[in-house]
């Protein structure tokens, strides 16, 4: 590791760690508007309905998607202290598994962070196969008995 690799891979994480933050922050306030719909328009949430299991899916991925991203910072915020202990010894080595765990742990946040943004943006991030219907506004509308939304 050289002194311009760590100051680089140290900006990249912190900015791999804001946009996630801020990402993970939009993905949860979309899904509890979506689920205080729900409630406020009076979908039974202890039955078996469509509505409910919709509800429940989009929380179970928000629920992993928080615990793959806690995951994440932990191991991005210890690159980062580690880091940092390389860059204040007087003298340091090379230190090649810090490098290359750096690089392997910035890589797979940033591809983290993408597929979140890109699957939020085709609006794949809630299963297709329950057949709900999500309007850009994100109100809930279940497809009728012709196979539509209304």
């Amino acid at each position: 590791m050289t002194d311009d690799y760590a100051a680089m891979s140290s900006g990249a994480i912190m900015v791999i760690l804001v946009l996630g933050f801020v990402e993970m922050h939009a993905l949860a306030k979309s899904t509890q508007k979506i689920v205080h719909e729900a409630v406020k328009a009076g979908v039974d949430t202890d039955g078996d309905t469509l509505e409910t299991r919709m509800a429940d899916a989009r929380y179970r991925s928000l629920q992993r998607a928080g615990s793959t991203w806690s995951l994440l910072c932990l191991l991005m915020t210890a690159a980062l202290i580690l880091t940092f202990l390389w860059a204040a010894i007087d003298g340091h080595g090379p230190a090649r598994l810090l490098a290359g765990y750096t690089l392997i742990v910035t890589i797979t946040s940033l591809c983290f962070v993408l597929a979140t943004a890109f699957a939020k943006v085709r609006g794949e991030f809630l299963p297709a196969a329950f057949g709900v219907a999500f309007p850009r506004n994100g109100s809930i509308s279940a497809p009728t008995a012709e196979g539509s939304t209304e």
